[in-house]
């Protein structure tokens, strides 16, 4: 008779062993798939990444391509300007030599004197440029005078003005949209990266190690609730006995053990349905101007 309790007892052991087997199971397929879900999206995000930074590198690079030729179109149009003052305000006047002798370099050497800086290559070739009205400014050497300039035509120099203003407005246009792009470029990336480490830091939560309490919980039923009372059952099977105890002690020490495994599988349980679950936060107070129907206000 007690040998048929003790292998009941076993008997529904094994079921609430089972319970927390599933339960387990459970967990870690749902843990897998998170995971691999995870895995997934970062390297998604990292594809992602690598795109958006070869695209952030070509805007910067055109950006910067753009205001450096902005940049040798203000240095250009400086050095017409100072090779403009040097010759009217200069050459001819304070500075007069043979306008037969006077070489290129003795040109560079005045132009540096008044600039009173090293000229860059932008005024040397516009100083090359206009070598002939150098010389043309320079008192003549012979009974001939000085070869009068000709005006530049006005319509000529309006259309090269307007041609200039078109580019620049073009220039500008480039630069925005380049610009814009850039900004929109950066915010994707940081907003990435920020998804990025939410998942990194989430995948690292999704530790299959988390759960060893219920590896533990699956353990002492096993011990307590089946092992003890199916040792005692074969003690009592082969006719041996493994303590010289009352009768009524080792029934009660099997019944303890047994109980003792269904409170460990029920404790686990109940942690496991009363966690402590996080509420989302309440939609906060927004006022529209408007009516409920999403007509505008009158004014």
């Amino acid at each position: 008779m007690v040998t048929g309790l003790y292998a009941a007892l076993a008997s529904a052991a094994s079921v609430f062993i089972g319970i927390l087997a599933a339960l387990l199971a459970s967990n870690l397929a749902n843990l897998s798939t998170q995971r691999e879900r995870v895995e997934k999206r970062i390297e998604a995000i990292d594809a992602r990444l690598e795109n958006l930074d070869t695209q952030y590198q070509q805007f910067r690079e055109e950006m910067e391509e753009i205001r450096e030729e902005e940049e040798a179109i203000e240095a250009r149009q400086t050095a017409e300007d100072d090779v403009d003052s040097f010759i009217d305000s200069y050459v001819g006047s304070e500075w007069n030599p043979d306008a037969d002798s006077v070489s290129k370099t003795e040109m560079e050497a005045a132009l540096r004197g008044f600039l009173n800086e090293a000229p860059n290559e932008y005024h040397y070739e516009e100083l090359e440029r206009r070598i002939d009205d150098v010389r043309d400014e320079l008192e003549p050497t012979g009974l001939m005078g000085p070869t009068p300039s000709i005006p530049p035509d006005a319509a000529i120099i309006a259309s090269n003005n307007q041609i200039e203003h078109e580019w620049k407005i073009h220039r500008n246009q480039r630069f925005n949209r380049a610009y814009r792009r850039w900004i929109q470029t950066m915010t994707e990336i940081r907003s990435l990266q920020g998804e990025r480490t939410k998942l990194v830091n989430r995948h690292e939560s999704l530790d299959p190690r988390q759960y060893r309490n219920t590896l533990a919980a699956v353990a002492a039923p096993i011990v307590f609730s089946v092992g003890v009372p199916l040792l005692f059952y074969f003690f009592r099977a082969i006719d041996r006995t493994i303590l010289q105890l009352q009768p009524w002690v080792e029934p009660t020490i099997v019944g303890a053990s047994w109980v003792i495994g269904l409170f460990v599988v029920l404790y686990h349980l109940w942690q496991e349905v009363s966690e402590d679950r996080i509420e989302l936060p309440e939609s906060p107070d927004t006022e529209l101007d408007g009516d409920t129907e999403g007509n505008l206000p009158a004014e």
